[in-house]
Formats: C-alpha cells, structure tokens, sequence
C-alpha cells in the first residue's frame, strides 16, 4: 500500500512539474497552454516501462481529481455571472450561449445518432460536450466587442457543458434508457434533483458567505470559496440533489454578496484552478487511445466543421457583429478544461463502449484549440485593435 502510494504520488508530481514547464513554455511562445498539456498527456501515454504506461493513475484517483475540477471550475464561472450588472453585450452574449448550444446540441445529436451510429445516450452527450466553449481559454472581456460577447458567452456555456451531460446520464441510469417515454416520466424526479440543487447551494451560500462576509483573514478566507464549492457539490450529491446546479447557485451568490478583499479571495480561487486544470488535461491526454482509428478521426473532424457551420449561423443571428468578427469568434471557440474534466470523471464510471465517445470528444478537442491558436495570429486583422 506504501509502495502504490508512494508511486501514485510520483506520478502527481511529475505531471504537476511537466504542468508548470508547459505553461511557461505557453507563455513563452504564446501557444495555448490546454493544447499543449493535452499532446504532452497523450505523448505519456503512448511511453511504456514494464508493460504498463509510464504514468498512469487509479480510476478512484482521477474520478476524485475530476468531481474537484468540475466544482471549482462551475464555481468560478458562475462567480462571474453578475446578473445584476448585465449590459447590452452581456446580454447578446447569453443570448449566443444559449441559441448555439441547442442547436449545436440538436444537429450534432442528430448526425451521431444516424451517421456515426452512437446510441441515442452517447449522442446526446458527445453533442452536448462539443457544443461547449472555453473560459479558461477565452481573452480579456474588455478589449472590444468580439471578446468581450466570446468571454462572457464562455462563461455561460461552461454551466451548459458540466450540467447537460451529467443530467442526461443520471437519466439514463435511472430508466435504463434514454428515450422520450423515460425522460417524460423523469421529469417531476429531474424537477425535484434541480430544485433541491438550488436549495443546497443556497443554504451552503448563506453559512459560508456569512462568515466570510464578518470575518476575514488573509490566510484563511480565500479557503472559503474552495470549501464551499465543495461543500455545495457533496450536500446536494448526498440529499439526491443536482451538485453542478447547487455549486452554480453558490458561485452565483457569491458574485452578488458583497465581500471585502473578494478579489484577494478570487485570486485563491485563480491558483487552484491552475493546479487542477494542469492535473485535468494531462489525465485527459493520459486515456485518449494514442492510435484511433481513421473513422474516430474523421468523425471528429465532420462534428467540428458541423460545430463550426452551427456556430457562424448562431453568431449573426444573435450578436450583432461583422462578418470578420463573425468568422473570428467562429473559429476562437475552442474546448477548454470543462469539457475535459466531464469527459474524464464519465470515463471512470465503466460506461459501456464509451471509448469511442471519449476519443471523438478528445479528438475534436485538439482540432478547436488549434484552429484557435492559428486564429490568435489574426486577432488584430479579424476581431479589431486590441
């Protein structure tokens, strides 16, 4: 047990080193720090020493490492939504979010369901996870237009990507099966499970935000929000609530609850989601096969081009921007940790033929945030001065 520990915790701190020399080399060369985590966690996989991968983790481990993420990152996301100060791009932007993440999510089904020949469940899921864009990777909403409706529509669309596929799962294992006549008889106990979210958040809210609110501490209190967001994911897991909706609901409290030193404790906040994002990915690139097939890879190439023809339509439907701006924000919409993080906690569920969900989703992953990391070199000539 010492010695598996001792390995295990090895492992956790090679990855973090190999985190930390990625993101300075990120920065160096300006390149997108997710990409290059995800390529060096696939490059890790494919190396064996003894039959087995160089580095590899317990599926307890990466399913414990997986439920943090999603709730720090909800957290931080939802921290964000300050509906009380929603200006007019804002609201475009939430407008965007919502327009093409359910027609993303319903053509891409779609096309999984009759052409690739996922099962109705996987589909849905596999749609839902590439209708997502990233916030972690999503620039300065300050600087113009384009970025500021792509900062905030990523920042929507990331509770859109942790909650859809969770509740469709928990659908699927409930009924056994996921179809229009289960799903009706699901909806008061979904009802229910969201309600319920809503409820534990906010209790969670109340308690933790009071005490910070009198009290602060500068060594203790950024402790707050990372206690929190778990305390809301595991109360309302517990209480058979909705857990990504019950820590959404605390991060959106406390956006809105005035705090002295808030931005002292957000910094907190920035640094742990940094750890974990560097642990997510590389985990992420640790279980993608190293070797799909060209089915898997053409797939994912098809749903991205589709991701992309959806995304443009929904841009000039709902955002009021150029053509160039359009183009830009198309193509600077990337999958960021969130999907990652989904992706990695459902794979250590032993889903049956997940597998080739999983390195669709991957796949595309590395498609997006390379396209992106090309269209930065053209952020001046298609989205304006900076």
């Amino acid at each position: 047990m010492v010695s598996a520990t001792i390995t295990y915790l090895t492992f956790l701190a090679v990855v973090l080193l190999i985190g930390i020399l990625c993101s300075i080399v990120s920065k160096k060369f300006r390149l997108p720090n997710i990409l290059l985590l995800l390529v060096v966690g696939i490059l890790l996989n494919s190396i064996n020493f003894n039959g087995k991968p160089l580095v590899y983790f317990p599926n307890e481990m990466v399913a414990a490492v997986s439920v943090i993420a999603i709730a720090i990152i909800v957290f931080d996301s939802a921290s964000r939504l300050k509906l009380n100060e929603l200006d007019t791009l804002d609201k475009r932007a939430l407008e965007l979010a919502f327009v093409f993440f359910l027609f993303a999510t319903v053509i891409i089904s779609a096309v999984s369901y009759y052409f690739i020949g996922l099962g109705l469940f996987y589909s849905i899921i596999l749609a839902s996870l590439m209708a997502g864009t990233a916030a972690d990777v999503a620039l300065d909403k300050a600087k113009n237009r384009a970025l500021h409706i792509l900062n905030a529509e990523a920042v929507i669309n990331t509770l859109l990507v942790m909650l859809i596929p969770l509740i469709v799962l928990n659908i699927e294992q409930t009924t056994g099966a996921f179809t229009a006549e289960n799903l009706a008889s699901q909806l008061v106990p979904l009802l229910q499970q969201l309600a319920i979210g809503i409820g534990a958040g906010v209790l969670v809210g109340l308690i933790t935000f009071r005490i910070a609110k009198k009290n602060y501490y500068e060594w203790l209190s950024p402790i707050i929000l990372v206690v929190s967001a778990l305390l809301a994911y595991v109360l309302a897991e517990n209480i058979n609530g909705n857990p990504v909706l019950a820590v959404a609901t605390t991060g959106i409290f406390f956006g809105l609850v005035k705090i002295k030193e808030k931005k002292e404790m957000m910094s907190f906040s920035a640094v742990f989601s940094h750890l974990l994002m560097i642990l997510v990915i590389i985990m992420a690139g640790l279980i993608v096969n190293i070797a799909p097939s060209w089915k898997v890879m053409l797939d994912a190439l098809v749903i991205y081009l589709i991701v992309c023809v959806v995304r443009i339509i929904s841009i000039k439907a709902t955002a009021d921007v150029s053509n160039k701006e359009a183009v830009f924000m198309t193509l600077n919409a990337p999958k960021g940790v969130a999907v990652a993080a989904v992706i990695l906690i459902l794979s250590t569920m032993a889903l049956d033929n997940f597998a080739a969900v999983r390195d669709t989703a991957l796949i595309a992953m590395i498609y997006s945030l390379f396209v992106s990391s090309v269209t930065m070199i053209f952020t001046k000539q298609l989205a304006g001065k900076q």
